[in-house]
């Protein structure tokens, strides 16, 4: 439900709570091409460890794609 919620899927959500799952959005598609790259995963993942142990999941997303264009920055010049 919080996937939904987040609008990072579509779903029919139950009487019960129970999330049926319909397609991944745009938004969704995104988050997971973007934490593909087990680097900028880990990178993040450490800069939380180091501080509070647990973040948001847009700030893990910022994390995420800092560390994603850190990597890829020598490419672009």
């Amino acid at each position: 439900i919080l996937l939904k919620d987040a609008g990072y899927i579509e779903a029919d959500v139950s009487q019960f709570d129970r999330a049926y799952r319909k397609r991944l959005t745009w938004q969704g598609a995104e988050f997971l091409d973007m934490t593909r790259n087990d680097t900028a995963w880990n990178i993040a993942q450490n800069k939380i460890k180091e501080t509070s142990g647990t973040v948001s999941l847009e700030f893990f997303k910022t994390l995420v794609s800092s560390a994603t264009q850190a990597l890829y920055k020598g490419f672009t010049e």
